[in-house]
């Protein structure tokens, strides 16, 4: 392994016909390990092989994208368990509908992680989720812990220790507005795009100070709760975001305080 976090970006010659199994580019970049290639066209990452013949034969009818472990010879068990990061990537990529910068960036976190010992010890699925996690929150696109854990039914426990231990080690400090999570609460709580701008007013009006150090997600989860008094419960939000149901009670509190008109009770 190299050291070099560096990335550089290859096109394939005629005695080297690596294609992407994904959109048959051959132009795809290089990040911190020699195995997570990632293609320049579509953002796929290690789904290259070296016989498109084979290759585009071998593509489901509906057009799903190969694994590349399925090509790539795994040599020793570092590679294996590059190759085993990156299945996992893939596979929760598709389930959160993740934009390829995000994807790229989880794929660059994660070799970092592996050169600084971070995966050591710890299951490769839950530093693969804790590299998205924090990849997500770098482009203010953040996915709740909660609903992540939901998808891929890992423990929220292990998936806030990984997220720990790969914030320290990588010193990869990151926090998003409440605002940034408005969309994603919204999707996974099944609730209305109107629910949005009505959540944005309500933390407009929010001071600061009620912000600060506190979990923002569980703080967008009051505002959306706010939005749709009703339509959800203050257990869903918790669930969700990962956090208590006290939590969220609280910042229900700031939010519904900050939210209520002025009192003109001392206006003759």
């Amino acid at each position: 392994m190299t050291n070099n976090p560096s990335t550089t970006t290859r096109t394939s010659t005629d005695s080297e016909t690596e294609v992407c199994l994904n959109c048959g580019s051959d132009e795809f970049e290089s990040g911190p390990l020699d195995l997570d290639s990632v293609c320049t066209s579509c953002g796929a990452v290690g789904a290259f092989a070296s016989n498109p013949e084979r290759d585009e034969s071998q593509k489901s009818d509906q057009g799903e994208q190969l694994r590349w472990s399925d090509y790539y010879t795994v040599t020793n068990s570092t590679e294996q368990q590059v190759a085993t990061a990156l299945e996992h990537l893939e596979r929760i990529s598709g389930q959160l509908e993740i934009p390829d910068q995000v994807r790229v960036r989880a794929a660059d976190i994660y070799g970092q992680a592996a050169i600084e010992g971070t995966t050591d010890g710890c299951p490769t699925e839950v530093v693969v989720i804790a590299a998205v996690i924090i990849a997500s929150r770098e482009v203010e696109v953040p996915h709740p812990i909660g609903h992540i854990g939901d998808l891929t039914g890992v423990d929220l426990r292990e998936i806030k220790q990984a997220l720990s231990r790969v914030k320290s080690d990588l010193y990869l400090y990151t926090c998003c507005p409440p605002e940034a999570y408005l969309s994603e609460l919204t999707k996974s709580l099944e609730l209305n795009n109107s629910a949005v701008q009505a959540a944005h007013g309500i933390l407009d009006n929010l001071p600061g100070s009620k912000i600060g150090g506190k979990h923002p997600g569980a703080v967008a989860g009051a505002a959306l709760y706010l939005a749709v008094e009703g339509d959800i419960t203050q257990r869903e939000i918790a669930r969700v975001c990962g956090v208590t149901t006290e939590t969220v009670r609280l910042r229900v509190k700031e939010c519904r305080k900050a939210h209520q008109p002025k009192s003109d009770s001392g206006s003759q």
